[in-house]
């Protein structure tokens, strides 16, 4: 019990070391699959690097020293107090993080099928097109989409089709979802770390900026998409777990679409990852076990 509560520990702590530099180095930097990937491998690291201990060098025990070992072993055994105390800490944590565990799956869960349940609802025509399903609605939602599915309303779809329709199918060809159903699994997980949390933002915004940058290298007006952006900027989402067109700081994407492009030798502040992960394997394999 105590090795597994030590290793959510220490993935809460790779998880932070790991992304505070890509908070304070890339988050405003144009490489936006770049980015992408870089938060992924955070996450994903977070839980490897634990695992990875590095062999410690040791030297034989003095005479002394282990007669004093000796002497505190008997009278831990004498006293009859074999860490009971620590035990039922350790207990009372892993009904805490358990029952954390459970809430926040049991609300994803259900936000997940309230997304399945709403695509259908209302909808008066769906039309498949290279694989994706387009849902049309009768009534005014914001556009979103969800793995190969999008959702439109009727009058966005008349007005504004082709831009939003550019915008969500970019979500789907780049697997926005995929990397959703990723990160709410380590927000189970890490439910209690406040840093999975503002990855997850980042990482929404990190998807607008890699699906607006999509459209406009279709050839769409630059300005005719930020005034649509702006219009659609009001308006509730439909789920944690669907690209939503108004997801993401109105100002941040805008910001970034306008931005001059970051110079490519910047690219070369990712390699942060790999010293931050060697202090991260040092930490953990001198954590007590």
């Amino acid at each position: 019990m105590e090795n597994w509560i030590t290793y959510i520990a220490e993935c809460a702590f790779c998880l932070a070391l790991l992304y505070l530099p890509f908070w304070g180095l890339l988050r405003k930097d144009t490489f936006f699959q770049f980015n992408r990937y870089a938060l992924l491998a955070i996450t994903a690291l977070s839980f490897i690097l634990p695992l990875i201990s590095i062999p410690e060098i040791t030297t034989p025990l003095a005479e002394n020293e282990i007669l004093s070992i000796q002497l505190d072993d008997i009278n831990v055994i004498v006293n009859g107090k074999v860490g009971s105390e620590n035990i039922s800490w350790q207990m009372f944590l892993s009904i805490v993080y358990l029952s954390g565990v459970v809430a926040c799956l049991l609300y994803k869960i259900y936000d997940l099928i309230r997304l399945a349940r709403f695509i259908p609802r209302g909808c008066l025509w769906t039309h498949q097109e290279n694989g994706i399903h387009i849902h049309c609605h009768v009534h005014d939602i914001v556009p979103f989409s969800w793995m190969n599915h999008i959702v439109i309303s009727e009058k966005d779809y008349e007005e504004n089709g082709h831009n939003i329709l550019l915008h969500e199918q970019a979500h789907i060809a780049c697997c926005h979802s995929w990397d959703v159903l990723w990160l709410s699994l380590v927000e189970v997980l890490q439910w209690f770390n406040p840093f999975i949390w503002m990855l997850s933002k980042e990482m929404q915004d990190v998807h607008e900026y890699e699906a607006d940058l999509c459209v406009l290298r279709k050839g769409i007006n630059a300005k005719d998409y930020q005034l649509l952006i702006i219009q659609k900027a009001a308006g509730p989402s439909s789920s944690a777990f669907a690209n939503g067109f108004n997801h993401s700081s109105l100002k941040k994407r805008i910001t970034m679409m306008i931005k001059e492009k970051s110079n490519p030798w910047a690219r070369a502040k990712y390699l942060y990852l790999l010293p931050v992960a060697a202090i991260c394997m040092i930490a953990c394999t001198q954590s007590p076990k």
